[in-house]
């Protein structure tokens, strides 16, 4: 009879937490409220309630593991855990905004400000036409 080949990792993944049982919308505010820095703004920003906001911050921490932020005056402070989870976070939303329809640049519909410095040299071959 043949030997029978076990894959052990399958079993490591099933010991992690499963991303299926993971809201990802979480992901949404935890950026918010990293870049407001206050639950009250970042309520604001993603058009929730600041009780609403409260509870997604707390369902973050057990997901984390962590505190993730501590009342610091009238706002907070993210902790080190939650600085390192920022970029990681940041770039993977950024990388869903991407990939819906709608979200690639068009210039004709661009509002952004652009600021050109060029030499002296180019720089009247440019304003002249």
């Amino acid at each position: 009879m043949p030997e029978v080949q076990t894959d052990h990792s399958e079993t490591a993944e099933l010991s992690k937490p499963q991303l299926r049982m993971v809201d990802l919308n979480l992901l949404t505010v935890f950026d918010a409220v990293m870049q407001e820095q206050n639950i009250t703004r970042a309520a604001h920003v993603l058009g929730m309630s600041q009780p609403a906001v409260s509870n997604a911050v707390a369902r973050l921490k057990v997901m984390f593991n962590d505190e993730l932020f501590v009342r610091y005056g009238r706002g907070i402070q993210p902790t080190a855990r939650a600085f390192q989870l920022f970029g990681s976070v940041r770039q993977a939303l950024q990388l869903v905004q991407n990939e819906l329809p709608g979200s690639g640049f068009e210039p004709a519909s661009s509002e952004r400000v652009f600021h050109l410095c060029v030499c002296s040299p180019l720089d009247s071959i440019l304003t002249s036409q």
